[in-house]
């Protein structure tokens, strides 16, 4: 079901917490022989569970979903998971004997915005449960690039997981030798190009929904039940199963979209998007306006803040041999897409006007700035703006201007 208002599943209303922003702003049962022969674990699969905010209901409904299946010997599963109405943790294990989940809770308060603890959750785990193949789950509200681009809130904490935080994490554990083979997106509006890219370099592929995800989000009974019966899957074809899954779970109901993209295809849609950047010009501009006038804008339940365009309903006008690689990409990109959404899976953030969105400056950060404070965090930057398309929509606005937009 649909929730409206600060209760829509992976998606947040800020202004329901005490943040001040600036104005920039396991396996179990009897083991196969295979297992016992070769002592080999498939997949560990671990849940980082944010649910330290107005999400805390949802928490507990998708841990009893997770708690319906028997995880055999091959994949491992870890949940940590915090909440908004204590002050523990709480560390659910599928167990190695008999194949259920365990709950441990701990007296700690996790702060779940903060990169070292993300870190140390993926590092802890890993060492301690070696394993073929590591899918992380990043379970919380979401925005892409709406606003603030997180990927999860701690309320408590006051608190938030930026999209910079999560690449440093995965760096820092790429560096030391640590891996992480899937990255799913259990929360509203991250299949971005942005998303997609601050990732992209550190695992083999990653699923995000496009549009609003709904309060229940995966069904997780239906997920995890696909992947035991053939635990020894790639990473993109886990990728696969989730989009699968999302689709049985919310077939026949509106607005819905779940894409799947591999490590080479990000990097050859960031190529794309780069190239096409550099086709605006004072004379190719009136293209580049009529086409941004007519993409279709993602609905994030927020009334003036439509940051997000369509990138297919973005290109698919634009006369340019690099549009036309852009819509090869995503057209060729596994996904569900419900059939009332006019809308490819995947979005970029192209606000209408320069002055349209206050955080503008900040989407243009390529490294912390002592200049510009973004939502009260000094270290705060955008991993994509490495890249051309800050570039395109500063020239963008510049032309608009020049044109009496």
């Amino acid at each position: 079901m649909l929730l409206k208002g600060p209760k829509l599943r992976k998606w947040l209303s800020l202004g329901a917490l005490t943040l001040t922003l600036t104005s920039c702003g396991g396996g179990g049962g009897p083991e196969s022989s295979s297992f016992k022969e070769s002592g080999k674990r498939e997949w560990l699969v671990l849940v980082y569970m944010a649910a330290d905010n107005n999400l805390n209901d949802f928490a507990y409904q998708d841990l009893k979903e997770i708690e319906q299946v028997k995880f055999p010997p091959q994949v491992k599963l870890v949940v940590m998971a915090d909440f908004l109405e204590n002050n523990e943790t709480l560390i659910a294990e599928s167990s190695q004997e008999t194949g259920k989940v365990i709950e441990n809770w701990q007296e700690r308060e996790l702060d779940t915005g903060s990169e070292s603890t993300l870190y140390s959750f993926i590092k802890e785990y890993e060492t301690k449960y070696p394993a073929d193949k590591v899918a992380l789950i990043l379970w919380d509200h979401g925005d892409g690039w709406r606003s603030y681009k997180i990927a999860a809130v701690d309320q408590s904490n006051s608190d938030m997981l930026y999209m910079y935080k999560v690449s440093e994490a995965l760096k820092k554990l790429k560096e030391e030798g640590y891996k992480v083979d899937l990255i799913g997106f259990d929360e509203c509006l991250m299949a971005t190009a942005e998303v997609f890219y601050d990732v992209g370099n550190y695992t083999q592929a990653v699923v995000a929904s496009e549009a609003l995800e709904p309060g229940d989000g995966w069904n997780y009974q239906t997920l995890f039940s696909k992947l035991i019966q053939n635990p020894s899957i790639t990473p993109y074809q886990f990728g696969k199963l989730i989009v699968d899954s999302y689709k049985e779970a919310y077939k026949g109901q509106p607005d819905k979209t779940m894409l799947l993209l591999s490590q080479k295809e990000i990097t050859s849609l960031t190529s794309a998007i780069n190239a096409l950047s550099e086709k605006l010009n004072q004379d190719t501009f009136p293209e580049f306006e009529a086409a941004r006038e007519n993409a279709t804008v993602v609905d994030d339940n927020q009334d003036g803040s439509l940051f997000h365009v369509d990138l297919l309903s973005f290109t698919k006008s634009l006369p340019f041999q690099e549009a036309k690689n852009i819509e090869s990409i995503v057209n060729g990109a596994y996904k569900y897409i419900s059939q009332d959404l006019n809308l490819s899976g995947i979005a970029i953030y192209f606000p209408p006007t320069k002055d349209s969105d206050a955080s503008f400056p900040c989407y243009l950060l390529e490294k912390p700035s002592s200049q510009i404070e973004c939502f009260n965090d000094p270290n705060y930057y955008n991993p994509f703006a490495v890249n051309e398309w800050d570039n395109f929509l500063n020239y963008y606005y510049y032309l608009q201007e020049e044109n009496g937009g």
